[in-house]
């Protein structure tokens, strides 16, 4: 029955039993989650960038909004037992969310398994864990194979799946509402563009169901939605004009690993501002580090692949092309590259600069005068313009307030979480890849490469 169960984790419930309260309905599982400033995030970008935690939310991830909102509807309706396949997160939720509600929970996910930190989490929340394949979709067949036996055993048990629910969906699209009231309080009226991460869909299903909900924003705030090489089925989805099924995955982003994309979210896509970019695992774990040094957060590689668009510089360069068909390119590339550097590459490219791109978010940092020097020259496209600066030092003050005008509305990154990973773990894709993790880099505004 079971994928070549060599791993199991029995975990034993931990003895705290939680009292249920009057109505399920009243049980609280996700919290509304803080939408903050980054300073240095936004030097990056050179306009307001602002952070929706959602790697603050109990669990660990944004999942629990939408798989708390499915157990919830699960034990309303009787069920007793709840069971999903998961890279971690929404086994994670999963797990939160039956712990709060008074059920038992049994999790799948993929090999090699989880880091003991994690298993450890799952263990003080009293659920089962098994290894259920090398991929998410093989997870996923063996959890509706377990459910189907615990049902001929008289169970009273619901698969929970990670994205693929109408009730998900609406629970994840709380984020946005959220975000409607949170960007109002600060001054603005929308934003310029939400970035976020694509797996098997759900949350950016969330998004743009949550986008329509909010008459001013609707379908014209551009949604930048990143994936890492190797784990790219919905850029292949956006392509084609329908889910894809890829034949296997290769990247270290495995949160982000579902073979194929929902319909739904291909579907919602097609009168929306949907600007589909890939990075690669390197770059990706690289802002894993970055993130932690600047705001003390740990977080997985896919939530490294919503940062890099800011870390890179890139975003403004996305959001400049959005009116392409989505999937149109895809791009990580260098940022010092002087022939990059001018963004006007054209369709169908796929550059696997993150080593570049990294350099260029090192030396924004550590203000190499090589660097500086070296962007100078690529954004003027030919060597001889070190001198040029001097004529053109006057337009900037001409200049400055226009881009102020055209790019002060806010970007919004929906930093997904971080529910799977812990520091040894990053740290050692780190060492695997690269990528350098030294953390002591210090900011000077004057050493930022625009």
């Amino acid at each position: 029955l079971l994928y070549t169960i060599k791993f199991e984790v029995t975990m034993a419930t931990d003895g705290v039993g939680l009292p249920m309260r009057g109505d399920i309905d009243d049980i609280v599982l996700h919290v509304e989650t803080p939408l903050i400033y980054s300073a240095p995030m936004s030097m990056c970008a050179q306009r307001p960038v602002y952070l929706k935690l959602e790697n603050t939310q109990p669990s660990g991830s944004f999942k629990l909004r939408g798989i708390g909102n499915l157990c919830r509807q699960a034990v309303k309706g009787g069920s007793t037992h709840l069971i999903c396949s998961s890279g971690g997160n929404a086994g994670m939720a999963t797990a939160y969310s039956a712990k709060l509600l008074g059920v038992r929970a049994t999790v799948f996910t993929m090999a090699p398994g989880l880091p003991q930190p994690v298993l450890k989490k799952f263990s003080d929340l009293g659920c089962q864990v098994y290894i259920g394949g090398p991929v998410w979709d093989m997870c996923d067949t063996t959890a509706r194979k377990f459910m189907a036996n615990c049902q001929a055993a008289g169970e009273q048990c619901t698969y929970i799946h990670p994205f693929d629910s109408p009730v998900v969906w609406d629970g994840h699209s709380t984020l946005v509402s959220e975000m409607y009231h949170q960007l109002h309080k600060a001054g603005y009226q929308k934003p310029g563009a939400v970035v976020t991460c694509v797996g098997g869909g759900g949350l950016l299903a969330g998004i743009q169901h949550g986008m329509r909900q909010i008459e001013e924003w609707g379908t014209t705030v551009p949604i930048v939605a990143m994936e890492t090489i190797g784990a790219e089925s919905f850029n292949k989805a956006m392509e084609a004009g329908k889910p894809v099924k890829m034949d296997k995955i290769t990247s270290v982003a495995k949160t982000l690993g579902a073979l194929q994309v929902c319909e739904e979210v291909v579907k919602q896509s097609t009168d929306m501002t949907i600007i589909s970019r890939l990075v690669d695992d390197k770059t990706a774990v690289t802002c894993c580090n970055l993130f932690l040094r600047d705001h003390q957060f740990l977080v997985e590689p896919a939530c490294g692949a919503t940062l890099s668009p800011i870390y890179s510089g890139k975003i403004s360069e996305y959001l400049k092309g959005n009116t392409e068909k989505a999937g149109d390119r895809t791009d990580n590339s260098s940022v010092t590259k002087s022939s990059e550097k001018t963004g006007k590459r054209a369709g169908n490219e796929t550059d696997n600069g993150s080593e570049n791109t990294y350099n260029g978010a090192d030396n924004k940092y550590n203000g190499s005068e090589n660097a500086n020097n070296g962007a100078e020259k690529a954004d003027n496209g030919v060597e001889k313009t070190d001198s040029s600066p001097k004529k053109t030092d006057s337009s900037p003050k001409k200049t400055d307030s226009s881009p102020k005008k055209t790019d002060s509305s806010p970007i919004v990154v929906v930093v997904c979480g971080g529910a799977t990973v812990d520091i040894s773990t990053l740290q050692q894709l780190s060492a695997d890849l690269e990528v350098d993790c030294s953390l002591d880099r210090v900011y000077r505004a004057e050493d930022m490469v625009l």
